[in-house]
Order: structure tokens, then C-alpha cells, then sequence
């Protein structure tokens, strides 16, 4: 039996191996795999290279119209500002033809955030997606740099440039990592202060054998997670009719389908613009 053959349209490419914040709950930097301390900082020129050709030759092969690629690491703004530039320049030489557009996208903790790297990214179309775990005292439980200070600051002041005028196209949305021990209210209102045109929800890194706090045995089906579930989807429901805020809000999450809470954020994804609105509150 002949099978449908489905190309890659969007590769997440690492491009910086370390990271200047220490997020407790990373599941690179502070869980068992420690294997990041022995790879090279940034991604070799060659690499690159190497890495743009094979994207450029799959899209050629399959004829996409649309190839997405994401810079990632580790914290990618630690390849800098002109490593960011010849690697953006390398990528819309290989990659964008007369047939495919290549639709550039970074995800960056946003502490090096700046009006260079945004310039960088308006000349190349670069959507910017920051990470944010909602207000203050949320995002400082586990968003800190190594030796304990804030990182809220100074993402907020990148997000005020992002939502500005002049960058304002170039912003893609919020990524959040929920803790149950916030308070989910206080989350969404940090996170909608923010105004970002989407919210990707992100549970903390987990295996059958270790569930994120709060959550019951995948074993015992009856089992439920009320405070789970209930914490991060209707008090919120309730708070964003209060806001009259609609927003995109997806669930981010793998390695639990079926499970009870996965088919809550499935019931309430909403695919729509922020706005100042009292239309269409989550349900």
C-alpha cells in the first residue's frame, strides 16, 4: 500500500547552546541530561550552512510554497547581534526562492531583547516570540538568573518595545510555563497586560513516571486533577469575560493525550486577534 508522504514545513533550529537566565524548571539546563556542557556554544558557521542547504533542498524537492524555521537554543540572542545577522542573511539566501517563502521566526527569554535585534528582525521579517510565565511574582518563582535576581524587568521593557508602533508586526505571542502554585488569574492578567496577539500554555517537563505537581496517576483513569484543571481553565474563563479580552489561547503540551487536562485546554483553544472587546468570552 502506497503511504501519503508529508514533508517538514517548520524546523526549530538551536543556534546557542547556553543560556543566560536559570530557569528551575528547564528540561535542558536543570534536569538529569547534562550532555549541553559538552557541545559548542554557538552554531558554526559550516553547521549553518550545512543546516540551510538541506532545509533549501527539501523545499525544492517537495515544491513548498511556505517553509517556517525557528531559531531556538538554548537563549539564541546569545549568538549576538552580527552571528543573528549573518546567520538571517545565510538563511534568506539558501532557503527563499521564486517558489518558497521562508517565514522566520526566534523565541528568546528577551533579556538581550533590543532595539538593534528588533531593527535586525524588521529588515528580515523576524516574528519574535518571548517567554513569560504571567505577572511579577509568578514569573520570578522560577524565571532568574543564576544567582537569584529578576529577569521580569527587564523582559517587560523588551515586550513594551515589541508592543510599540514600530515593532509591533514583528510581535508573535507569549509563551507561558504553568505552575499551579500561581495564581492563575494572576497569570493571565500579567500575560494579557502584555498584549500579545497569542498565549501558548506550556506544562513544566514531565514523564508518565514523574507527572507535574498536582496531577493524579495516568493509571487510575478515575482519578481526577480538580485543582489542576480548575485552576487553568475556569477561574481564567471567568477573569477574561471580567477583562473583556479575547485572545488565542493554545495548549503547548505533548506526551499526555487523552489525559483529563489536555482535554480541557482543548475544549476552550479559541483561534482569534487580541482585542479590547466584550465579543466572544472563552467559554
Amino acid at each position: 500500500m502506497d503511504h501519503l508522504l508529508l514533508p517538514f514545513r517548520q524546523f526549530v533550529l538551536k543556534v546557542h547552546s547556553r543560556c543566560d537566565l536559570a530557569c528551575n524548571h528547564c528540561y535542558i539546563y536543570e534536569h538529569s541530561d547534562q550532555s549541553w556542557r559538552g557541545r559548542p556554544l554557538g552554531i558554526a558557521p559550516e553547521t549553518a550552512a550545512q543546516a540551510a542547504g538541506r532545509i533549501a533542498e527539501h523545499a525544492t524537492r517537495h515544491q513548498l510554497r511556505d517553509v517556517h524555521v525557528v531559531l531556538h537554543g538554548g537563549e539564541p540572542l546569545l549568538l549576538g547581534l552580527e552571528g543573528t545577522r549573518r546567520l538571517l542573511e545565510l538563511l534568506k539566501r539558501t532557503v527563499e526562492t521564486e517558489v518558497t517563502r521562508l517565514d522566520l521566526r526566534i523565541h528568546t527569554n528577551a533579556v538581550l531583547l533590543d532595539e538593534a535585534f528588533l531593527d535586525l528582525f524588521a529588515t528580515h521579517d523576524v516574528k519574535v516570540g518571548v517567554s513569560l510565565d504571567g505577572d511579577r511574582a509568578s514569573n520570578d518563582r522560577h524565571r532568574l538568573y543564576r544567582d537569584g535576581r529578576s529577569s521580569y524587568d527587564k523582559v517587560v521593557k523588551a515586550l513594551g518595545l515589541l508592543r510599540s508602533a514600530k515593532y509591533r508586526q514583528l510581535y508573535a505571542g507569549l509563551l507561558c510555563t504553568i505552575d499551579i502554585a500561581n495564581d492563575p488569574v494572576d497569570v493571565y492578567r500579567g500575560l494579557l497586560e502584555q498584549e500579545p496577539p497569542r498565549i501558548d500554555l506550556l506544562l513544566p517537563h514531565a514523564t508518565w513516571e514523574h507527572l507535574p505537581p498536582g496531577l493524579g496517576t495516568p493509571r487510575s483513569r478515575r482519578r481526577r486533577s480538580p485543582s489542576f484543571t480548575r485552576s487553568f481553565s475556569s477561574r481564567p474563563a471567568r477573569s477574561w469575560s471580567m477583562y473583556g479580552k479575547t485572545i488565542c489561547i493554545e495548549p503547548a503540551m505533548s506526551g499526555f493525550p487523552g489525559h483529563t487536562l489536555y482535554q480541557q485546554y482543548t475544549r476552550w483553544r479559541q483561534r482569534c486577534t487580541y482585542e479590547e472587546s466584550q465579543r466572544h468570552p472563552i467559554p
